[in-house]
């Protein structure tokens, strides 16, 4: 009967993920394009340029977001 049971996915938050539901649609669409778009906007560059907007992302949270390595890549597909 429990032969079928395995542990739940743990899902860590990823502060990207959150800052993208926090943003109006309009924002939350731009900001993915600067994400998508590696050549323009290297993450060091994206953070700083969020960051005159007071919005806080590491560039190390910005490239681990990126490379897939959050929580993100298994929960979006």
């Amino acid at each position: 009967m429990l032969e079928d049971l395995v542990p739940p996915a743990k899902v860590w938050p990823c502060l990207v993920r959150k800052t993208l539901t926090d943003l109006e649609p309009k924002d939350r669409e731009l900001l993915q394009q600067f994400l998508n778009d590696t050549d323009s906007w290297p993450a060091i560059q994206l953070s700083r340029a969020l960051a005159t907007k007071n919005i806080a992302l590491s560039d190390k949270v910005i490239a681990r977001h990126r490379l897939k390595g959050c929580s993100c890549s298994r929960i979006l597909k």
